[in-house]
């Protein structure tokens, strides 16, 4: 029977430590694990190595300190580098082969023992959902990424159809919230874009990437989802104006210059008597 994976037994290693990676890592780091950890830029550590991490230069120096490692790394050539470069990727390395409020959904696919056996330390970050052979956890988060894709577009539609007509943004918000158009997307970003809050919890760079795989893997699949395609479009002329290190709630400013007019005149009477 395999041990239980616990502080005392299990070494982890963590490679990319950007606005995900670093919480994640903090929440391991607090729950007693010992943590070696790799990033391109090392100051994006420094939080972490003050909690107790240790850095080194290498994906592979990390596999080889570690039971278990994690990567958070952001678009395809990343992780072919950082997994499986010859020399120094993390593949080389390893000795076992077998974001912020620790809510996380996480899909896992692979060997249903292996992530059960994992658990514990899922558990710490969020709660994981397995889904399958190896790949399946890979699909489930283009699929994700899909339906967030779209919501995000009939969000800013939203705002930007109630601003025309006058409405009161803040109470437009209050009052669809509770109804069918409800929705997560509406919940976390409805105020931040109000309030031109447009910091990432993901990158809309990272977000054009991941739409951009899953257009190709409908081309594979032979499906038709023009409101990927057309998020996708719209995502694509955040990154032409330079907008590309901005949160995916920025798609606000794509519809703005589409129709000529700006929410910031709304955002800034906020609070106004």
């Amino acid at each position: 029977m395999a041990t239980a994976v616990d502080p005392s037994n299990t070494r982890l290693g963590w490679i990319g430590t950007g606005v995900m990676g670093r919480s994640m890592c903090a929440h391991l780091i607090n729950a007693g694990y010992t943590l070696t950890v790799f990033t391109r830029t090392p100051s994006k550590a420094q939080e972490l190595i003050s909690m107790g991490a240790h850095w080194v230069d290498t994906p592979k120096a990390v596999a080889s300190q570690s039971d278990v490692v994690f990567s958070i790394v952001g678009y395809p050539s990343d992780v072919r580098q950082v997994i499986l470069d010859s020399n120094s990727g993390a593949l080389s390395g390893l000795r076992d082969r077998g974001a912020r409020n620790a809510a996380l959904s996480i899909f896992a696919g692979g060997e249903e023992s292996i992530v059960q056996r994992l658990n514990p330390l899922f558990n710490l970050l969020g709660k994981v959902y397995y889904m399958g052979a190896p790949g399946k956890g890979q699909f489930t988060k283009l699929g994700n990424q899909v339906v967030i894709a779209s919501s995000m577009v009939g969000l800013c539609e939203g705002l930007i159809y109630a601003h025309k007509a006058g409405l009161d943004l803040n109470h437009f918000v209050d009052a669809i919230s509770t109804g069918a158009a409800g929705s997560k997307s509406l919940d976390l970003y409805g105020s931040r874009i109000l309030n031109r809050d447009l910091e990432p919890g993901f990158y809309v760079n990272h977000f054009v990437k991941d739409l951009g795989i899953c257009l190709r893997e409908c081309q594979n699949m032979g499906l038709a989802l023009p409101g990927l395609a057309l998020a996708q479009q719209l995502y694509l002329s955040l990154k032409a104006h330079g907008e590309g290190d901005l949160g995916t709630q920025a798609l606000i400013l794509a519809l703005e210059r589409i129709n000529n007019l700006s929410l910031q005149s709304e955002a800034s009477a906020i609070g106004k008597p």
